[in-house]
């Protein structure tokens, strides 16, 4: 159970900026109002993290595809996203080393945003971040039980170098790869976290 009061002043403020918070958790499913008990955060739905995945995988692969097509390392959104690629992929490794689980997931999330922002197409961009609510719940609970950052950090180096060198095919094939292979590995931590699923 959760309590904006609670919370509020746990974070020392006020609790419209709270509320406002459960707001948008409430239009994402991840909390539930059970009637005259409160506010509960929502069990992982395996429907919606599919779901989910099934949507970022469209849209990405499309997206990569198509900065796959057109990088240019003297284009100014180019050099300004290669900047910031460069810079997740170092904060990714530090997070793995670390093994800092959370902040290897907000890097990785950067890392997929800047190749994403050379489209331009801010849509796009809203719709990939809005849908991965569920997703990286389930995520977050891979990485920890697995501790596979070092792999998935390979997988981004090789991801960028094929997305750099204009080769579509390939940038294509290993992010398909990329994005199924988390889903591969979600058996495990359904059948060691069962309570944590509807």
């Amino acid at each position: 159970m959760v309590y904006e009061a609670e919370i509020a002043n746990m974070l020392k403020m006020s609790r419209t900026p709270v509320r406002e918070a459960f707001q948008r958790l409430f239009a994402e499913q991840l909390l539930a109002v059970l009637p005259q008990r409160g506010v509960k955060i929502s069990l992982i739905s395996m429907e919606k993290v599919e779901e989910a995945r099934f949507v970022r995988e469209s849209l990405e692969v499309s997206a990569f595809r198509r900065v796959a097509e057109c990088w240019n390392d003297e284009d100014k959104r180019c050099k300004a996203a290669k900047r910031e690629i460069m810079r997740s992929l170092d904060h990714q490794r530090e997070a793995a080393l670390e093994r800092d689980h959370a902040a290897f997931l907000q890097w990785d999330e950067a890392f997929h945003h800047h190749i994403l922002s050379v489209t331009g197409n801010r849509t796009l961009m809203m719709t990939v971040s809005v849908i991965r609510g569920h997703l990286n719940r389930l995520r977050y609970l891979t990485l920890k039980e697995l501790n596979d950052m070092e792999e998935l950090l390979d997988d981004h180096k090789r991801l960028f170098e094929a997305v750099r060198t204009n080769n579509v095919r390939l940038t294509v094939r290993l992010l398909e790869r990329h994005l199924r292979k988390v889903s591969a590995k979600w058996e495990h931590v359904y059948r060691r976290f069962p309570h944590y699923f509807e």
